[in-house]
């Protein structure tokens, strides 16, 4: 994407902060007190014993902001988007990305950044490093951790991309979106705890644990090698479908107008 652009689409997002900045304000607080939620009920989970099914205290705080890292990365870059997206297509306010010199796709999917959620993403981050400190992890692990943490927050992106643009063919599609929503919440929290027929489903079927879990997984070693294989391929597997839904919807929201 043309960095002149991108310089102007956070200098917009920035000015609409500030413009709205009560609201912003309330974003941000309402996200810390989710996040603090979840936190305190961690610790009345493991107030009488620091290991649940194979889960220490510290990996499930490191779940909770590895999965509000991944979630508040979507919505600094794409939420914004997508809560637009579906009146964009009916009201025909896609005209102007058409006249643009960039890939419409990430011009729209770029196109607004939601700096409230910035906030949940640097007290994730900071809590997630003390927590990484504390325990006795491998560097390697580390490593492979920071380098999936991208790719699980592609997945999420692509799911809800996937859902919204079902508006280029159906006027209300706002149910459809909380269905990734409701996978993604499932997917916070252990998959230990989940029966096995669920299990397989969020990992083989649609691999929402792999892209929440699997950063922790990575992180205590029990990651599956061919587990990891899979999400790859199905990651690669949905950007191809996403881009070609993306072009047909185009393509019918042009003839449409």
């Amino acid at each position: 994407m043309n960095k002149r652009l991108y310089k102007v689409f956070i200098s917009q997002s920035i000015q609409e902060c500030l413009v709205y900045r009560s609201t912003s304000i309330f974003v941000a607080l309402f996200g810390i007190m989710f996040f603090s939620i979840e936190m305190i009920t961690g610790i009345i989970y493991y107030e009488y014993s620091d290991t649940i099914l194979g889960w220490t205290r510290n990996d499930y705080f490191s779940l909770i902001c590895t999965s509000n890292i991944i979630l508040s990365m979507y919505q600094v870059l794409f939420v914004s988007a997508h809560e637009n997206l579906s009146d964009d297509i009916i009201e025909g306010n896609l005209d102007y990305v058409f006249v643009r010199p960039v890939k419409s796709f990430w011009y729209y999917a770029l196109y607004r950044l939601d700096i409230p959620s910035a906030v949940n993403l640097v007290i994730a981050i900071i809590i997630q490093m003390v927590i990484i400190s504390k325990s006795n992890y491998y560097r390697i692990n580390i490593i492979e951790y920071v380098i999936f943490i991208p790719f699980a927050m592609m997945f999420v992106f692509l799911v809800n991309q996937l859902m919204v643009m079902f508006s280029f063919w159906k006027e209300k599609t706002n149910k459809l979106m909380g269905v990734p929503e409701s996978l993604i919440d499932a997917s916070t929290r252990p998959k230990v705890i989940y029966p096995n027929s669920i299990i397989f489903f969020l990992t083989w079927v649609l691999p929402f644990f792999t892209a929440i879990n699997g950063p922790v997984e990575i992180l205590k070693g029990n990651i599956s090698v061919v587990e990891l294989v899979w999400f790859i391929i199905f990651l690669v597997v949905l950007s191809i479908i996403v881009g070609m839904v993306w072009k047909r919807g185009l393509a019918k929201y042009a003839s449409a107008n």
